[in-house]
Parts: C-alpha cells; structure tokens; sequence
C-alpha cells in the first residue's frame, strides 16, 4: 500500500500508488502543533500555519496561492493539532506538478511579511471567538484543561487572545527555524501517480533544503489522581453539554485496538449502548456517545452528552450505568459486530486520495511505522473479550474523572459525585 525513501536531508516521502483514481494529494506533515510551544507562544504553531498562504517567492499573494488550486478545480488547506501541523493540496492528476510546486514553495519559501501577520492576528482573533461562541468546541478545550492542568497539552490548540497578539516577526521565523526541519517532516503523496516520479520531484523541490534538530515536546508526567469538575453557565444556551474523561492510553499502547473497540460497543454509532439506552430507550439526549484521543505519551477517553438540565442528573446516572455493565464481558454476538463496524470503518475511510495519503503520512511522522488497512484490520480482529474486559476496568478504575460542564446553569459541582459512583 505504501513505499517510503528518505532524501540525504532527512525528508522523508511516503507515496500510495492508486491507478484507479483521478485525483493526486500531497501532504506536507511536520511534528510540531501546539504541545511544542512555550507558555509565553501559545498558539504560535497556528499562526504560522496560517501565514503559509500569505504568499511565496513564485506565488506572491493569498489570493494568487487560492486561485492558482482552485483555478483547476483542486483544493488545499492546513490544519494545526497538538502533536501535527499538516498543508495538503488536491487536485486532478494532470495538475500533479502543480500542487507539488505550489505547496513547496509556500512551505520553504513563504514571504512572512510583517503587514500580514498583523492582518491575520485579527482574522485569528475571530476564529479564537468563533470556538469560545460554541459551547461544544468550548466544552471540549475545558475538558483538555482539567484533563493536562498547567500542561501544553491542556491549551487551546490557537492559544489565547493575547498570546497570539503578542506574537512578533522575530518570534515566527525564531519558531520555523526551530521546529521546520527535514527531519520533522513527512511529505506524503498518493493518487494515480508513482513513487519514482513522486521521490524525483521531492528531491528537485526539497533537496536542498536544510535546518538544525528541532525542539522537543514536554512530556507529560501523569497529572493528579482525582476527580475534578469544570463549568461554565451561559445564559445563551439552552442545552447542557457534559463530556466525562477518564485516563486513556497513548498512540503506542498495546490496549488501543482493544479500546477501539471498547469505544464502538459502548458510544459509536446509533447502535451502541449509549445511544440505544439513553436516547433510544430514555428519550434523554439526542447528542450521546464516546471518543478517544490518542497522544504520543498519553491520552484520554471521554464519554459526551447534550441534555435538558433538568436531565442532566439522570443522563449521566445512565452513562455511568453503561460504563458499569463494562464489568461484565462483551458477549461473543457484539463483539463481533463491533469488529466489524470498525473494521468497515477502517476500510471505507481510506476510499480518497487524500485520506490514504494522511493515513501514511501521520503513521510514519508520529508513529514511525507504516502500517496498511489489511495489517490494521488483523490487529482488530485480533482483540478478544477478554483483553476488552481488561481495559476497560484499566480506563474506568481510576479515580480520575474529568468532568467539564457548559449550559444555563453551572452544575458541574453537583453532577461529579454521580461520575465517580
């Protein structure tokens, strides 16, 4: 599924041959996002991001970089996480070398002006409003506060308003020098192309460039073991959101195909036992179910729901309940459903170009390892009851419950003693 070289510089290019489509994706992935960040930069990891489409030396401005993808149908775009900052390009395959020249010289070659900057630290700020404004994005940056207390891990990804206004030119080209490197990085590429014409190309466009070793992330050393509560009252909003976090496991934990498949019995889809008991059969949310987040060094399994206030109580005394019946062993007929409804999951996520193309890109940036669908599908199908038994009492006998609460009323205090029956 995957062919992988490495370039002198220590790029290294993941490509996926796919004859049968018309579209190539280009994906440049660096390990970096807002978990590399000092205090004093939150949110400097974002900004750059955005300052990469702000012009490059073939392509001067923002309006020229959108018109010349979208001016042939394509589309591009980036995105900052905690862990990976990715630019991804994609377009019909006769304007392959379009998109790979395009996005390498906005990537090596950005203009970073100083007028630019100030214009898009407003256009931040907006977007910074835009997720507080929405109680189940705001919800969710709370969790992530009481979850990595006085971490980086538990900052807004875009960092505050006055950490991105503080953000001067000197510190943006301090922070590319410092995490833009070679080695950091991934460019992966898959569609109706082949490896050959891919690893020709990279080298011609980032063969020449280099930088130092970057920065490191700050580990995060395990927090305090107890129950905590967040809230927030808000006389906008009429529904209660509630998302409940417990300790999850990191991206290379043994457990994680196994509490995979914990998650999709117990909150994925309308078929799990969240959404049968408290919506199908309680009637008490429309919005209810669970996720995992996976970190290098941690991570976090949450249980959500959107609730009348009144209901609140007996919502999560359901939830709760649901996470209880955990104790006893997925029986044989739901399990093998639950395998799969992943692995079908697994399978029908990697129909498009682009999505191949991130699924080799971030495995072999973060987890330094390709793995294909087929080799991902033997490890689900791999988990027995009992390693699903195991976990989920690893997961659910702490007492380390994060509740973080958004609604008319603040009834965080009232509500963690029922999450932690």
């Amino acid at each position: 599924m995957f062919e992988k070289s490495t370039l002198s510089n220590g790029l290294r290019v993941v490509t996926s041959t796919m004859p049968h489509t018309r579209s190539v994706s280009v994906l440049v992935l660096v390990r970096a996002g807002s978990r590399y960040e000092q205090d004093p930069e939150a949110g400097i990891a974002h900004v750059f991001e955005h300052m990469l489409f702000k012009g490059s030396d073939k392509w001067p401005t923002a309006q020229i970089v959108s018109e010349s993808i979208e001016g042939v149908g394509g589309s591009m775009n980036a995105s900052t996480d905690k862990e990976v900052v990715d630019y991804w390009c994609r377009v019909a395959q006769p304007h392959y070398t379009l998109a790979m020249e395009l996005l390498a010289d906005i990537f090596l070659n950005p203009l970073l002006e100083d007028e630019e900057l100030k214009r898009e630290q407003g256009v931040i700020l907006e977007e910074l409003r835009m997720y507080h404004d929405d109680p189940r994005s705001w919800v969710s940056i709370l969790s992530d506060q009481i979850c990595w207390p006085e971490h980086p891990l538990g900052r807004d990804i875009g960092g505050s308003p006055e950490t991105v206004q503080s953000i001067t030119p000197e510190m943006i080209h301090d922070y590319r020098g410092r995490m833009y490197s070679p080695q950091n990085t991934v460019l992966a590429v898959a569609g109706n192309i082949t490896h050959e014409q891919v690893l020709a190309d990279a080298a011609r466009l980032y063969g020449a460039w280099t930088n130092g070793a970057p920065a490191d992330y700050l580990p995060w050393g395990g927090g305090a073991q107890e129950p905590t509560a967040i809230g927030e009252a808000r006389e906008s909003v009429e529904q209660m959101t509630i998302l409940l976090s417990f300790p999850g496991l990191s991206m290379f934990d043994e457990d994680r195909y196994a509490l995979g498949l914990l998650n999709t019995v117990l909150g994925e889809g309308m078929s799990s036992r969240l959404f049968l008991e408290v919506r199908e059969k309680r009637g008490l949310a429309y919005s209810v179910g669970s996720y995992q987040r996976h970190q290098l060094d941690t991570g976090i399994f949450t249980l959500y729901g959107g609730v009348d206030p009144e209901n609140a109580a007996d919502a999560l005394r359901c939830i709760m309940d649901q996470v209880g019946s955990l104790q006893e062993p997925v029986p044989e007929t739901e399990l093998r459903k639950a395998k799969e409804f992943t692995k079908g999951h697994i399978l029908l996520g990697l129909e498009s170009t682009q999505s191949v193309a991130g699924w080799g890109g971030v495995r072999e940036l973060l987890h330094g390892e390709l793995i294909t669908a087929d080799e991902a599908v033997a490890r689900v199908e791999a988990v027995t009851a009992d390693e699903i038994h195991r976990v989920a009492a690893r997961i659910f006998s702490s007492n380390a419950a994060k509740l973080a609460v958004i609604g008319p009323r603040d009834l965080s205090q009232e509500l963690l003693p029922i999450a932690t029956q």
